[in-house]
């Protein structure tokens, strides 16, 4: 691989669905130095570096079980209030209309429902799910049998919106809040706890999973959703910085068993999401091992599909990658002139297919056309060749420099 792999990111080409956060001296830092799910310590993968090297954020992976994650991220306190306040903001909604069109729209799918129905699980007892947006799974728990259901969210608003359409008791909080447990322990123990696509966006993994143990009963079940790191997208896990976690199989596996769980089905799991159902045991769980360097995996991931396996010449070119499918590359100086207006265009039109069509060709990608329609949009960046590097490659062997402050992705 090159020995300056990296690049200098200058701008986002950010489609309708980004915001773009400018990570400045307002933001106060903390870091996360060890695994979550192992408890050793992350070893880095990438370095951010803005304002000429004078600031600076870590990427770092799990050796062990390929965990993926921030080292240096914004404070826990920040993050709540970035949920609480600004993930959802309501103040230019129409909330009544907004309250009926999802009382309308009724339950979402719940895949599991055949596995939890196999599993004999209670449904007598309190259903509570983590994260319950707008509560359409809250919805389908009830027509799945549960008489009582109870939902969490962090976002005021869609707490507030599931309350009001389906007349569920509600909690805006994040979950390892004082307030918000002292308020569920009312209801518990939980026959079944939910949380879909909400682990990767704590600021604790690790002590959501154990204060969810601490609600339930042995034989009771908690149900995790989440992006599973070998096949979410690396421009994803790189820059869009709410996904302060990215797990792979191993990773769930071992989070699970440190504090009192053990997988019972994980048959829907995919290289895209986790999807394991989980039985709470007081017996002793032993963290499971990967066969071989998961830090090499992840290394080579994140090098082939940020193209950064090729070496490139010093002009401005477009990084781009893929929303849902773990595959984008670099495109050479030579064909900016024909797809970056494309690119202009798409940023309006995300889903445009004849603009994959166009990346997808120049990228030689040809295994991938039967595919397409299923990558979700496109995201990407102006990038050059770094001009020097403030680390070495030991240090850590991707180096991405900013214009100015280091950037993220947010919604």
């Amino acid at each position: 691989m090159p020995s300056s792999q990296g690049f200098k990111l200058l701008k986002y080409f950010h489609p309708r669905f980004y915001n773009v956060l400018d990570v400045d001296a307002s933001i106060p830092m903390d870091a996360q130095e060890l695994c979550p799910a192992c408890d050793i310590k992350l070893k880095t993968l990438a370095d951010f570096f803005g304002q000429e090297g004078k600031q600076r954020m870590r990427y770092g992976v799990c050796a062990d079980c390929g965990y993926a994650g921030y080292i240096d991220r914004p404070s826990q306190e920040w993050v709540k209030n970035y949920y609480l306040d600004t993930w959802d903001e309501a103040k230019t909604r129409n909330i009544p209309e907004e309250v009926e069109n999802y009382r309308k729209a009724g339950q979402r799918k719940f895949k599991a429902m055949s596995i939890l129905e196999r599993l004999s699980v209670d449904k007598n007892r309190y259903a509570l799910e983590i994260g319950c947006g707008y509560g359409r799974t809250l919805r389908a728990l009830q027509d799945f049998g549960f008489k009582k259901v109870v939902g969490l969210d962090n976002s005021k608003h869609r707490a507030m919106v599931a309350s009001r359409a389906f007349g569920f008791s509600t909690v805006a909080s994040p979950f390892e809040h004082p307030d918000a447990q002292n308020e569920l322990k009312k209801y518990a123990p939980y026959s079944l706890i939910i949380s879909r696509h909400v682990l990767e966006h704590t600021y604790h993994p690790a002590e959501i999973v154990k204060k969810a143990g601490a609600l339930q009963g042995e034989g009771d079940y908690l149900v995790l959703l989440l992006p599973n790191a070998i096949g979410e997208t690396s421009g994803s896990l790189l820059f869009y910085w709410p996904h302060l976690h990215g797990f792979t199989p191993l990773a769930v596996k071992n989070l699970l068993a440190k504090n009192g769980y053990e997988i019972v089905d994980d048959s829907m799991t995919s290289d895209i999401v986790n999807y394991v159902v989980a039985r709470k045991t007081f017996g002793i769980r032993l963290k499971a091992s990967g066969e071989e360097n998961q830090y090499q995996k992840m290394l080579l991931k994140f090098t082939k599909n940020l193209g950064l396996d090729k070496e490139y010449g010093s002009d401005t070119r477009l990084l781009w990658w893929f929303r849902k499918y773990d595959f984008g590359g670099q495109v050479a100086a030579w064909s900016k002139a024909l797809l970056w207006p494309q690119w202009l265009y798409m940023a309006r039109y995300s889903h445009e297919r004849k603009f994959k069509d166009i990346l997808v060709s120049f990228s030689g990608a040809e295994k991938y056309q039967k595919e397409r329609h299923h990558v979700g949009g496109i995201t990407g960046a102006a990038v050059e060749s770094l001009k020097k590097r403030v680390t070495s490659p030991e240090e850590s062997p991707i180096e991405i420099q900013f214009a100015g402050n280091i950037k993220l992705l947010q919604k």
